[in-house]
């Protein structure tokens, strides 16, 4: 059989070494196709696993900001330094490490009330994760003001039904 040549440019070009170079340039085309796909999977990996690590850096601040919720609603707002409180105008509380029911290490939190002796402190707690991902900057910070909780949660409570007579009536 004899060889089929063709003129591109100048060059010479045979049937067979067309193929060669096609086949090699849609290689290289896959590749770097592959390659760009499995860069785009890496980083969305690395970015979900960025926002699970900071989602659960928040809710570490937020158990935080409940336990300075139950220490200003039930523990009678004094933050005493026998239960870990420290400073005089500002009240600061870290827990480390920060366990789950579990007993796992979960991370850390620092709580800090400005204002602690007044109506409406000023609650910053920043939490972080366990694992050496603190290191990495895995933090949260929540900032929260204080109300107290009323006296009396509603006008009328019972256990059972109220009975009205006379001249009696509810608007709620």
């Amino acid at each position: 059989m004899r060889n089929r040549f063709h003129s591109l440019n100048g060059l010479l070009f045979n049937d067979k070494g067309f193929a060669f170079i096609a086949v090699i340039t849609l290689s290289w085309l896959l590749i770097a196709l592959s390659l760009s796909y499995f860069d785009v999977t890496i980083s969305e990996m690395r970015f979900s696993r960025s926002s699970e690590n900071s989602l659960k850096a928040e809710a570490v601040a937020e158990a935080g900001v409940e336990e300075t919720l139950w220490e200003y609603n039930y523990g009678g707002g004094d933050f005493l330094s026998s239960e870990g409180w420290s400073g005089s105008g500002t009240k600061t509380k870290t827990v480390d490490p920060y366990t789950d029911a579990s007993g796992n290490t979960v991370g850390s939190y620092t709580i800090s009330v400005a204002n602690w002796n007044t109506s409406s402190p000023l609650v910053t707690v920043t939490g972080g994760l366990a694992g050496g991902t603190v290191g990495t900057g895995t933090q949260a910070v929540v900032k929260t003001m204080l109300k107290p909780r009323p006296v009396f949660s509603s006008a009328v409570k019972t256990k059972s039904e109220i009975e009205f007579s006379g001249n009696a009536y509810t608007d709620s």
